[in-house]
């Protein structure tokens, strides 16, 4: 797995831990587009906690900017890039 794009679907969201997964790159690929990703679509508004552990290969988010108006706590731990 290389990006977890597949988590702007999920609105409710309101935890987001990403452990162990060696070929994770991105979390929400370019790919698919950060231009595509509108600032009047809600992604993200009910996520509070991010934790990532263990991505060494992981190089960003996304490389546009992204609405986290809810988060209290992101956490990273032995992410090497």
């Amino acid at each position: 797995m290389k990006n977890l794009t597949w988590v702007i679907y999920a609105p409710q969201l309101r935890l987001l831990y990403v452990m162990s997964c060696e070929s994770l790159e991105e979390i929400i690929a370019c790919d698919f587009g950060c231009s595509e990703i509108d600032e009047d679509v809600k992604i993200f508004l009910n996520l509070k906690e991010i934790y990532f552990r263990d991505l060494p290969n992981l190089k960003s988010i996304c490389r546009g900017a992204m609405p986290f108006s809810s988060l209290r706590d992101f956490k990273i731990r032995k992410c090497l890039r």
